[in-house]
């Protein structure tokens, strides 16, 4: 009997000494990716591995803004949360939170980024039913041009009249939420609508 509980033992300590090695581990790596962080290393640089950022807080209905798209799916609504919106430390992407409406009232949440200079997007994450968001594993910066057509041109209109300038520079938050505010009053050079 005595030899059981002794395998038993050291089976548990087997057991222990690989959860904490990995435990060890991924302290190691976290840490790895704040300093890639703090030394302002991008993704590209860092590796295969993009660093995540935090998602923002679910969008409630009252703050939602209609943005005006002219995409020739008429059929939905656009809105944008203003709470959402973040612009990149490199002066060149916008993260925010996007609401497409369909006309019986149901709703596709995205929280994407979208890059000026390349004019990509990625998808971080996409809204569920319980009011809560699900990231998406490894999303993928996607050409915005080339996806035209197939339901994303949203993506085209705010890209080129809402959130950058026609340098390929993200727009600041206060200059976005102007333009999603006054549509009529974006400059014609800006390449929008």
């Amino acid at each position: 009997m005595q030899v059981h509980i002794v395998i038993r033992f050291s089976m548990t300590l087997v057991l222990m000494a690989a959860c904490l090695s990995l435990f060890a581990y991924e302290l190691v790596l976290n840490a790895g990716e704040e300093s890639a962080m703090s030394s302002g290393l991008n993704a590209q640089q860092w590796g295969t591995r993009e660093v995540s950022t935090s998602l923002p807080a679910y969008p409630q209905q009252k703050n939602l803004m209609p943005v005006d798209i002219d995409a020739p799916h008429a059929g939905f609504k656009y809105f944008i949360d203003p709470e959402s919106i973040q612009i990149g430390s490199d002066g060149l992407t916008s993260r925010l939170t996007m609401v497409i409406e369909s006309r019986t009232g149901y709703q596709n949440i995205l929280v994407e980024r979208y890059h000026c200079n390349s004019r990509e997007y990625k998808t971080l994450a996409y809204g569920t039913g319980k009011e809560t968001f699900h990231e998406r594993h490894a999303p993928v910066w996607e050409n915005i041009e080339q996806r035209s057509g197939s339901g994303s041109d949203y993506r085209r209109d705010l890209i080129t009249a809402y959130l950058c300038d026609g340098n390929g520079t993200a727009l600041r938050k206060r200059d976005i939420l102007r333009r999603v505010r006054f549509p009529q009053d974006i400059p014609e050079n800006s390449g929008g609508f």
